[in-house]
């Protein structure tokens, strides 16, 4: 029986996007953008990306009636 919170698919969802391990390729790509105008598309950019893995999460297709996944023989 797996039972997920919302707290916990949070967590998931920044674990699954790395923002750390995404910090070099964002710094390559945006190291000739000033600074402030930079922080400003990595915040927009992680904000995107964090939006469509939480819709994902809430519109992804449940159990009916709640029931718990199973297992399969």
């Amino acid at each position: 029986m797996i039972d997920i919170s919302f707290s916990s698919a949070v967590v998931i969802l920044l674990l699954v996007m790395d923002p750390v391990g995404n910090v070099p390729l964002f710094v390559s790509v945006l190291r000739d953008i000033e600074p402030a105008r930079r922080n400003r598309i990595i915040m927009r950019e992680c904000a995107i990306a964090f939006a469509v893995l939480l819709l994902f999460v809430v519109s992804g297709r449940g159990r009916p009636e709640g029931r718990p996944i199973e297992a399969e023989p």
